[in-house]
Protein backbone atom coordinates (compact mmCIF):
# COMPACT_ATOMS: atom_id res chain seq x y z
CA UNK A 1 0.00 0.00 0.00
CA UNK A 2 1.47 3.13 -1.07
CA UNK A 3 0.06 6.84 -0.93
CA UNK A 4 1.63 9.50 -2.92
CA UNK A 5 1.39 12.83 -2.04
CA UNK A 6 2.81 16.08 -2.35
CA UNK A 7 1.71 19.77 -3.63
CA UNK A 8 -0.45 20.30 -6.63
CA UNK A 9 0.86 19.96 -10.14
CA UNK A 10 3.99 17.65 -9.75
CA UNK A 11 2.78 14.30 -11.53
CA UNK A 12 1.37 12.34 -8.48
CA UNK A 13 -1.73 10.93 -10.85
CA UNK A 14 0.77 10.62 -13.80
CA UNK A 15 3.32 8.62 -11.84
CA UNK A 16 1.05 6.62 -10.70
CA UNK A 17 -0.34 5.58 -13.89
CA UNK A 18 2.85 4.69 -14.39
CA UNK A 19 3.66 2.37 -11.70
CA UNK A 20 0.39 0.75 -12.02
CA UNK A 21 0.88 0.00 -15.86
CA UNK A 22 4.50 -1.26 -15.04
CA UNK A 23 3.36 -3.49 -12.04
CA UNK A 24 0.32 -4.62 -13.61
CA UNK A 25 0.88 -4.65 -17.18
CA UNK A 26 4.71 -6.10 -17.07
CA UNK A 27 5.07 -7.38 -14.01
CA UNK A 28 1.51 -8.96 -13.76
CA UNK A 29 1.02 -8.28 -10.56
CA UNK A 30 -2.42 -7.63 -9.34
CA UNK A 31 -3.23 -3.85 -8.63
CA UNK A 32 -5.37 -1.63 -7.58
CA UNK A 33 -5.95 1.78 -7.35
CA UNK A 34 -7.44 4.27 -4.93
CA UNK A 35 -8.14 7.93 -4.93
CA UNK A 36 -8.44 10.49 -2.33
CA UNK A 37 -8.55 13.27 -5.31
CA UNK A 38 -12.20 13.85 -5.24
CA UNK A 39 -11.39 17.73 -4.47
CA UNK A 40 -10.33 18.93 -8.39
CA UNK A 41 -12.70 18.68 -11.30
CA UNK A 42 -12.61 15.89 -13.15
CA UNK A 43 -9.53 14.27 -11.00
CA UNK A 44 -11.59 11.06 -10.39
CA UNK A 45 -12.08 11.05 -14.77
CA UNK A 46 -8.20 10.79 -15.24
CA UNK A 47 -7.37 8.69 -13.10
CA UNK A 48 -10.41 6.45 -14.06
CA UNK A 49 -8.98 6.55 -17.61
CA UNK A 50 -6.36 5.40 -16.69
CA UNK A 51 -7.79 2.15 -15.41
CA UNK A 52 -10.15 1.62 -17.75
CA UNK A 53 -7.17 0.95 -20.21
CA UNK A 54 -4.89 -1.24 -17.85
CA UNK A 55 -8.07 -3.07 -16.38
CA UNK A 56 -7.59 -2.44 -12.80
CA UNK A 57 -10.13 -1.50 -10.14
CA UNK A 58 -10.34 1.90 -9.08
CA UNK A 59 -12.02 3.24 -5.47
CA UNK A 60 -12.68 6.95 -5.23
CA UNK A 61 -13.08 7.67 -1.24
CA UNK A 62 -15.22 10.54 -0.25
CA UNK A 63 -13.62 10.98 3.26
CA UNK A 64 -10.92 9.95 5.70
CA UNK A 65 -12.90 7.33 7.28
CA UNK A 66 -13.57 5.25 3.68
CA UNK A 67 -9.86 4.56 2.84
CA UNK A 68 -9.72 2.19 5.89
CA UNK A 69 -12.84 0.31 3.82
CA UNK A 70 -10.95 0.67 0.44
CA UNK A 71 -7.64 -0.80 1.62
CA UNK A 72 -9.87 -3.73 2.88
CA UNK A 73 -11.33 -4.15 -0.69
CA UNK A 74 -8.21 -4.76 -2.10
CA UNK A 75 -7.42 -7.11 0.21
CA UNK A 76 -6.10 -9.87 -2.55
CA UNK A 77 -3.76 -7.29 -4.65
CA UNK A 78 -0.37 -7.38 -4.95
CA UNK A 79 0.04 -3.31 -4.83
CA UNK A 80 -2.36 -0.64 -3.81
CA UNK A 81 -1.68 2.84 -5.13
CA UNK A 82 -3.44 5.53 -3.46
CA UNK A 83 -3.67 8.76 -4.93
CA UNK A 84 -4.23 11.99 -2.90
CA UNK A 85 -5.20 15.62 -3.71
CA UNK A 86 -2.51 18.33 -4.35
CA UNK A 87 -2.01 19.60 -1.04
CA UNK A 88 0.11 23.30 -0.50
CA UNK A 89 2.25 23.03 2.27
CA UNK A 90 1.14 26.51 3.56
CA UNK A 91 -2.83 24.81 3.98
CA UNK A 92 -3.04 23.58 7.46
CA UNK A 93 -6.01 22.46 7.53
CA UNK A 94 -5.83 20.15 4.71
CA UNK A 95 -2.26 18.94 5.65
CA UNK A 96 -4.47 17.69 9.08
CA UNK A 97 -6.76 16.07 7.11
CA UNK A 98 -4.70 14.16 5.02
CA UNK A 99 -2.42 13.10 7.82
CA UNK A 100 -5.74 12.17 9.16
CA UNK A 101 -6.83 10.11 6.28
CA UNK A 102 -3.61 7.88 7.09
CA UNK A 103 -3.74 7.95 10.53
CA UNK A 104 -3.86 4.32 11.72
CA UNK A 105 -3.16 2.96 8.69
CA UNK A 106 0.10 1.24 7.55
CA UNK A 107 1.04 2.69 4.48
CA UNK A 108 4.63 3.50 2.68
CA UNK A 109 4.02 7.49 1.84
CA UNK A 110 5.78 8.72 -0.88
CA UNK A 111 6.54 12.90 -1.42
CA UNK A 112 6.48 13.55 -4.79
CA UNK A 113 8.21 16.93 -5.75
CA UNK A 114 8.78 18.30 -9.20
CA UNK A 115 12.53 18.79 -10.01
CA UNK A 116 11.66 21.87 -10.78
CA UNK A 117 11.21 23.02 -7.38
CA UNK A 118 12.84 25.73 -5.81
CA UNK A 119 15.47 25.02 -3.00
CA UNK A 120 13.58 27.34 -0.17
CA UNK A 121 10.28 25.63 -1.68
CA UNK A 122 11.81 22.32 -1.37
CA UNK A 123 12.60 22.73 2.13
CA UNK A 124 9.18 24.10 3.31
CA UNK A 125 7.22 21.64 1.31
CA UNK A 126 9.43 18.35 2.97
CA UNK A 127 9.07 20.28 6.34
CA UNK A 128 5.61 20.28 6.00
CA UNK A 129 5.13 16.68 4.48
CA UNK A 130 7.52 15.20 7.48
CA UNK A 131 4.58 15.74 9.55
CA UNK A 132 2.88 12.84 7.45
CA UNK A 133 6.03 10.57 8.15
CA UNK A 134 7.63 10.36 4.37
CA UNK A 135 8.65 6.86 3.37
CA UNK A 136 10.33 7.61 0.35
CA UNK A 137 10.65 10.76 -2.92
CA UNK A 138 9.75 10.40 -6.13
CA UNK A 139 11.57 13.88 -7.85
CA UNK A 140 9.12 14.41 -11.43
CA UNK A 141 9.53 16.01 -14.47
CA UNK A 142 13.01 15.92 -14.57
CA UNK A 143 12.81 16.52 -18.29
CA UNK A 144 11.70 20.45 -17.45
CA UNK A 145 14.55 21.36 -16.52
CA UNK A 146 18.45 21.31 -16.94
CA UNK A 147 19.52 22.06 -12.82
CA UNK A 148 19.67 18.81 -10.99
CA UNK A 149 20.84 19.70 -7.73
CA UNK A 150 16.99 18.43 -6.34
CA UNK A 151 18.84 14.99 -6.57
CA UNK A 152 20.89 15.59 -4.01
CA UNK A 153 19.24 18.09 -1.56
CA UNK A 154 15.95 16.20 -1.56
CA UNK A 155 17.13 13.31 0.02
CA UNK A 156 19.51 15.09 1.95
CA UNK A 157 16.81 17.42 3.54
CA UNK A 158 14.41 14.90 3.58
CA UNK A 159 16.53 12.17 5.30
CA UNK A 160 14.97 9.60 3.32
CA UNK A 161 15.97 7.70 -0.29
CA UNK A 162 14.62 8.86 -3.85
CA UNK A 163 12.37 5.79 -5.27
CA UNK A 164 11.63 6.97 -8.21
CA UNK A 165 12.36 10.17 -11.09
CA UNK A 166 10.63 10.75 -14.05
CA UNK A 167 11.45 12.02 -17.03
CA UNK A 168 8.31 12.61 -19.27
CA UNK A 169 4.27 12.43 -19.58
CA UNK A 170 4.74 9.19 -21.46
CA UNK A 171 2.82 6.44 -19.66
CA UNK A 172 3.91 3.25 -19.04
CA UNK A 173 7.70 4.57 -19.99
CA UNK A 174 8.85 7.94 -18.70
CA UNK A 175 9.63 6.50 -15.27
CA UNK A 176 12.74 4.76 -13.58
CA UNK A 177 13.91 3.46 -10.73
CA UNK A 178 16.26 5.68 -8.82
CA UNK A 179 19.91 4.65 -9.00
CA UNK A 180 22.71 5.68 -7.03
CA UNK A 181 24.88 5.92 -10.12
CA UNK A 182 22.45 7.34 -12.77
CA UNK A 183 21.61 9.81 -10.38
CA UNK A 184 25.00 11.08 -9.70
CA UNK A 185 25.81 11.29 -13.12
CA UNK A 186 23.11 13.22 -13.80
CA UNK A 187 24.26 16.04 -10.90
CA UNK A 188 27.50 15.69 -12.32
CA UNK A 189 26.68 16.34 -15.78
CA UNK A 190 27.25 13.48 -17.81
Amino acid sequence: MVAFIGPTGVGKTTTIAKLAANYHLIARKKVGLITLDTYRIAAVVHLKKYADIMNVPLTAVYSSSGLASALNAYADMDLILIDTYGCSHHNRERMSELNMAFNDLSVEKYLVISATTKSNDLMAIIDAFKELEIDNLIITKLDETQSFGILVEAPDYARVPIAFITNGQSVPDDIEIAENDQLTSMVLGG
